[in-house]
Parts: C-alpha cells; sequence; structure tokens
C-alpha cells in the first residue's frame, strides 16, 4: 500500500537520531520513568483518532513528505517517478468515500512534584 511505502523513507531518515524516542521499550516504560523520576499521582490519557475521507486532517503524511521530498530524492530512497506515483496513490485512496484513517494514539501523562 502506498501508505507503508511512504512511510518508510520518514522512518529512514529519521530512525537513527531519534531511535531511543521512538523505542517500544521506552513507551512501554514511560509512566514507570515519570515515577522513577520522583513525579506523584501520575495520570495518563490515550487519545485514538479516527478519521474519514475528505477530513482536513486526513493526510498528515502528505504534508511530511512534500516537505521531505527533496532529503528523500537526494538521498536516493526514492525516485521522483516512485515517489509521485506513490503520492497519486495515496491521494486517490484517501479521496474515495468510506476510507477510514485511523492515525497513531496519542499519549498525554502527568504528574505533580512532591512538595
Amino acid at each position: 500500500m502506498a501508505t507503508d511505502l511512504l512511510t518508510q523513507p520518514n522512518a529512514r531518515l529519521w530512525a537513527p537520531k531519534d531511535a531511543e524516542i521512538l523505542d517500544d521499550a521506552t513507551r512501554r516504560e514511560f509512566l514507570v520513568m515519570l515515577g522513577a523520576a520522583g513525579l506523584l499521582d501520575v495520570q495518563v490519557r490515550v487519545e485514538p483518532r479516527l478519521t474519514r475521507a475528505g477530513d482536513g486532517t486526513q493526510a498528515p503524511l502528505l504534508g511530511i513528505i512534500a516537505g521531505l521530498r527533496p532529503v528523500i530524492l537526494e538521498a536516493g530512497i526514492l525516485s521522483a517517478a516512485t515517489l509521485d506515483a506513490l503520492v497519486a496513490a495515496l491521494c486517490e485512496h484517501l479521496a474515495r468515500p468510506g476510507v477510514m484513517v485511523v492515525h497513531p494514539l496519542l499519549f498525554q501523562a502527568w504528574g505533580r512534584r512532591p512538595a
């Protein structure tokens, strides 16, 4: 699918730099880390998000790819023709009635410092 192929260049460009932040173990241990840092009453909110065709927030990947286009091409990750074809396929897919996009989960966490 075009979405999968378009997320790979983004991951290849940023994974080495942000590998520690994006590590699955870090995500799983986030609340433990907040408690270990001394926060009390740690709370968490997880927000799933689903959008349908026509929603302006449905295609953030297109904006990311447009911004990274020069970098993707310069790095030789995808050719211009392949990138253009994938972007066109994703645009066509997102425009179809009934298409829904499930966005990554948003995790928010907070706590309070001891008095």
